[in-house]
């Protein structure tokens, strides 16, 4: 259920905030499948596999979304979705590191 959500008029940014049942597993396998299928493509984060339990970054032309997931309360798995970007807005680009 959707607990939140924040939009700037005229500008490309979105804040999300759902609480869910499932597990953080489940919500992060829903959108590791779910988002490429959209035309989105996961981008590595800043921190590597560390938060990767716990974050994903997509794009999509110039927009970027993140999955942003809390630390699970009882019964509740709290998840943010932020988007941001869009035409001459916001420009993403991704470094490839060895």
């Amino acid at each position: 259920r959707r607990t939140f959500s924040a939009l700037i008029p005229d500008r490309p940014y979105t804040v999300r905030v759902y609480e869910s049942r499932e597990s953080r597993e489940v919500i992060l396998a829903h959108y590791d499948e779910s988002m490429p299928k959209a035309g989105w493509v996961e981008r590595p984060t800043s921190e590597g596999d560390e938060l990767r339990v716990l974050i994903r970054a997509f794009s999509r032309g110039d927009t970027v979304s993140f999955v942003i997931l809390d630390a699970a309360r009882e019964g509740e798995t709290p998840v943010t979705l932020i988007e941001l970007g869009g035409r001459g807005f916001a420009h993403a680009t991704v470094e490839e590191r060895d």
